[in-house]
C-alpha cells in the first residue's frame, strides 16, 4: 500500500476522508466508528452477508413447499377435499398480498437486521405450531400467517444487499439470493415428502422450524446494519478517483474499525457557524438521494471552504424521504416502464414455479401411485437443476453485459424468461 502526497490525493471525495490512493475512512455501520475501505473491492465487506441473506430466503421457500411435499400425509388424517387443498396452498399467498407494500416500508425506514431476526424467529415459531396443529382450521390460520413472512424478508434482505455491495459485485450478492431461494422450493418439496412418509407429516413441520431459529441468530451475529446507500457511495467514490473496483485482494487489516480524530478545538464564529455548509464545519455529509451513506469528515473546522453543492445534511436526509406518501411511492415507482415489464415477468415467471412445485407432487402421487418420498424425490432435483444453473449463468452473463449496456442484466432476464 502506498501512501499519497496531500498533493496527489484529495482530502476528501464524496465527503469520505482519503487516507491513500485507494483507501477512505467511512462511516459505514450505524453506531460504529469510521472503517477504513480499499475502495478498489467490489465487496469490501465481504460475502458472508449475501451467503447468509440467501440462506434466509432458502429457508422461507423450503418452508412454503414442505406443505405440497407432506400434503398428502395431512390429507389422509384431516379427510379433506382437493379444494382445500388447493385452498391452504394458495392462501399463504394471498395472504402475503396484504403487507407487502408496508412491508416495502419498513425495509426502508426500520432496522433491516433487526427486522429480519424478529419475522424469521416468529415463523420458526408458526413451524413449530404448524407441526401441533390438532385441526385443519388451526393448521390453515397457522400457515397464513407463515405466508406474510415473505413480503416482509425479501424487501429487507435486497435492501441489504444492495447497501453492502457495490455495483461491480452486486449481481454476484443477488445471485446467492436467488439462487439459494429458488434451491429452497425443491428441497422443502423433497424434506416435506420423505421425512412425513417416513416420521409423519408433523415432523416435516418440525424439521422446518430448527433451522428458522439458528438463522434468526446468525442474522443477530453476522450482519450489521449499513447506512443506506453505502455501497453506491463506494461506487461513486472509486469512480471519481478512477479506481477500477474487484481487483483488490482482501486486506483484513484494512477492514479494521478506527477509532475517530478528536474534533479541534477551534469554533469558527456563529455568524460562519450558521452559513457554512455542513461538511466545512467539520460534521458528516452525505451526496445523492435522502438517506445516502453518512461518511467521516474530517474538515478543519476553523477553515470555512465551500463544500460540494450536492452535500446534503444527514441530520434532514430522513425529514426529505418521510415527507412522500406511500402512494406517491407507489406511483412513481410504476412510472418506471423497464420496472413494470419486470413485474409482469416475476408473476409469470413464480406462477410457473407454484404449479410446479404444489401441483405435480400431487399429481404423481394420484396419478402414477407414486409414494411421496418417490413423488417429491423425482420433482425436487429436477427443478432444481434449471433453478440453479440459470442463477449462475445469468450471474456471468449479467455482469459482463451490464459493464457495456447499464439495462444488460434486464435484457438478460427477458431473453432468458422469453426462452423458458
Amino acid at each position: 500500500m502506498s501512501t499519497a502526497s496531500a498533493s496527489s490525493i484529495p482530502t476528501t471525495v464524496q465527503g469520505a476522508v482519503m487516507v491513500s490512493d485507494y483507501e477512505a475512512e467511512v462511516v459505514a455501520f450505524k453506531g460504529k466508528g469510521p472503517r477504513r475501505i480499499d475502495l478498489r473491492r467490489a465487496a469490501p465487506f465481504g460475502w458472508k452477508a449475501a451467503v447468509l441473506l440467501g440462506v434466509i430466503a432458502l429457508v422461507d421457500r423450503a418452508d412454503q413447499t414442505v406443505l405440497a411435499g407432506a400434503l398428502d400425509a395431512i390429507d389422509k388424517e384431516f379427510q379433506i377435499s382437493e379444494f382445500f387443498n388447493g385452498v391452504i396452498l394458495s392462501a399463504p399467498t394471498i395472504a402475503a398480498l396484504i403487507l407487502v407494500v408496508f412491508a416495502g416500508r419498513w425495509a426502508d425506514t426500520k432496522n433491516r437486521r433487526n427486522l429480519l431476526a424478529l419475522t424469521i424467529g416468529i415463523w420458526a415459531l408458526l413451524s413449530f405450531g404448524s407441526a401441533a396443529a390438532p385441526t385443519f382450521a388451526i393448521l390453515f390460520i397457522i400457515r397464513v400467517l407463515l405466508g406474510v413472512a415473505t413480503p416482509i424478508t425479501i424487501p429487507s434482505s435486497s435492501s441489504l444487499a444492495g447497501d453492502l455491495y457495490t455495483t461491480t459485485a452486486r449481481t454476484k450478492a443477488f445471485t446467492a439470493l436467488r439462487a439459494l431461494e429458488f434451491f429452497g422450493l425443491p428441497l422443502g418439496l423433497v424434506i416435506g415428502g420423505i421425512v412425513s412418509d417416513t416420521y409423519g407429516w408433523r415432523a416435516a413441520f418440525l424439521v422446518m422450524g430448527i433451522p428458522a431459529l439458528v438463522v434468526a441468530g446468525l442474522v443477530l451475529l453476522i450482519i450489521r446494519e449499513p447506512k443506506r446507500g453505502l455501497a453506491d457511495e463506494l461506487s461513486r467514490m472509486a469512480e471519481d478517483l478512477s479506481i477500477a473496483q474487484g481487483r483488490a485482494k482482501k486486506n483484513k487489516k484494512a477492514r479494521k474499525e478506527i477509532q475517530p480524530a478528536p474534533p479541534s478545538p477551534v469554533t469558527p464564529p456563529p455568524t460562519a457557524m450558521a452559513t457554512t455548509p455542513m461538511a466545512a464545519q467539520g460534521g458528516s455529509t452525505v451526496t445523492g438521494p435522502a438517506t445516502r451513506s453518512v461518511v467521516a469528515g474530517t474538515h478543519n473546522p476553523g477553515s470555512f471552504e465551500v463544500a460540494d453543492p450536492e452535500a446534503i445534511n444527514v441530520e434532514h436526509a430522513m425529514d426529505t424521504r418521510e415527507q412522500i406518501g406511500l402512494r406517491q411511492r407507489i406511483v412513481g415507482i410504476l412510472k418506471i416502464r423497464s420496472l413494470r415489464y419486470i413485474i409482469l415477468g416475476q408473476m409469470l415467471l413464480f406462477l410457473g414455479f407454484a404449479g410446479l412445485f404444489s401441483t405435480v407432487t400431487i399429481y404423481l402421487q394420484r396419478v402414477e401411485e407414486l409414494d411421496a418420498k418417490a413423488a417429491t424425490s423425482l420433482t425436487g432435483p429436477v427443478g432444481s437443476v434449471g433453478l440453479i444453473a440459470g442463477a449462475i449463468i445469468g450471474a456471468i452473463i449479467g455482469d459482463r453485459v451490464a459493464k457495456k449496456n447499464k439495462a444488460g442484466r434486464v435484457t438478460i432476464g427477458g431473453i432468458c424468461l422469453a426462452l423458458s
